[in-house]
C-alpha cells in the first residue's frame, strides 16, 4: 500500500531480470570500495612515492623547462591549438514539428529523427569514443567499431551502443523513458548509475520519470516500439496529454484542452499513415471527447 515500497518492489523485480554481465560489473564495483582494497592500495602507493620521490621532482623540473622553451619558439601555434581543443565544433540538427529527418554522423552512422527532436555531435569523432546529446526519438543504425563506443545521452539516461539499430525515445514533455532494440545489443544506464541492463534484439526497456521504475519486456509488435520510421502513429499507454502532444508533433498543430476530466486514461493505438481527421475520430471515441477543428487549430471539450 505504500508507494514507496511499491517502487523499491518494482526495481527489485527489474534487478532480478538483470544479465550476468551486469551483476558481475555491480561485484566488482563493490569489491573496489571494501576497506581492505584500500588499505592494500595506499600502502603500494606510500611504497612508490618513497622510492621514486627524487625522480619525480627532477622530471618535473625537466618538464617544466622543456615546456617554457617551446612555449617561447612556438607561442602561437600553441595558443591556436589550444583553442582548437578547448572549442570543439558541435553540429546540431533539427526535425521540426510534423517533418523527419535523416542524419549521417562523421562515422557514417545513420540516424533518423522523428518530429520535433534534435541531435547534436561533434563536426569530428575523437579517437576513443562517438558520443551523441539527443533530445526526443530517433532510430539509430550504428556503424560498429569496438575500438570507439557509441553513446547516447539523453534526458535521465545513457545508452551504449554493443550492436547496430535500435530506438530512443526520449521526449521531455512524456513521463517515459524507453529504448528498443531491433538489432544487436545495447547496454542502458540511468545518469545515477543506480539501474542498468543489456538489451538484445527485440527487447525494450521503459523508465518511468514519476516514480523512478523500470522494467524489461519483449517486443511484441514492432510497428508500435519504432514504427514511425515507417509512417506508423502508435500510442503506447498514453494518457489524454500526451497522446495530444504527440498529434501535434506529428500534425503540426496546436491544441487546447477544455475538459480534462477524462486526462487520465491511458490508450493503445496505431495508425498507418494516417490523416489528421482519421486520428481525431479514433480518439475522440477512446477518450471521450468531442472535438473542433479549425484554422488556429484543434479544441477538445
Amino acid at each position: 500500500e505504500d508507494p514507496e515500497n511499491a517502487r523499491l518492489f518494482k526495481n527489485f523485480v527489474g534487478h532480478w531480470n538483470l544479465k550476468d554481465f551486469d551483476v558481475e560489473l555491480m561485484k566488482y564495483r563493490i569489491w573496489q570500495k571494501m576497506p581492505h582494497q584500500q588499505e592494500e592500495a595506499q600502502g603500494h602507493q606510500t611504497y612508490f612515492r618513497s622510492i621514486h620521490w627524487m625522480v619525480k621532482v627532477a622530471a618535473i623540473l625537466v618538464l617544466a623547462l622543456s615546456v617554457s622553451i617551446y612555449f617561447v619558439f612556438n607561442r602561437k601555434s600553441f595558443l591556436d591549438t589550444t583553442v582548437q581543443i578547448a572549442n570543439p565544433v558541435n553540429i546540431e540538427k533539427v526535425a521540426a514539428k510534423g517533418q523527419k529527418l535523416t542524419v549521417k554522423l562523421p562515422d557514417g552512422t545513420i540516424v533518423k529523427l522523428n518530429a520535433e527532436s534534435k541531435i547534436t555531435f561533434p563536426e569530428d569523432f575523437s579517437t576513443d569514443v562517438r558520443n551523441v546529446q539527443l533530445t526526443g526519438e530517433a532510430f539509430f543504425d550504428v556503424v560498429r567499431d569496438e575500438s570507439k563506443p557509441f553513446k547516447i545521452f539523453s534526458k535521465n539516461i545513457e545508452v551504449e551502443v554493443l550492436g547496430t539499430s535500435f530506438n530512443v525515445n526520449s521526449y521531455p514533455d512524456q513521463h517515459k523513458v524507453s529504448v528498443a532494440v531491433r538489432s544487436g545489443k545495447v547496454a542502458v544506464r540511468n545518469v545515477n548509475m543506480t539501474m542498468g541492463t543489456v538489451l538484445e534484439r527485440k527487447e525494450k526497456l521503459v523508465l518511468s520519470g514519476s516514480d523512478g521504475t523500470f522494467r524489461k519486456e519483449s517486443i511484441v509488435d514492432e510497428q508500435m516500439a519504432y514504427g514511425w520510421i515507417d509512417n506508423y502513429l502508435s500510442f503506447n499507454d498514453l494518457n489524454l496529454e500526451e497522446g495530444m502532444a504527440l498529434v501535434s508533433k506529428w500534425f503540426d498543430v496546436e491544441y487546447v484542452i477544455v475538459n480534462k476530466r477524462k486526462i487520465d486514461k491511458l490508450i493503445t493505438a496505431k495508425f498507418n499513415n494516417p490523416s489528421l481527421k482519421n486520428v481525431m475520430e479514433n480518439l475522440s471515441y477512446s477518450y471521450e471527447f468531442d472535438y473542433e477543428i479549425n484554422e488556429n487549430g484543434i479544441i477538445i471539450r
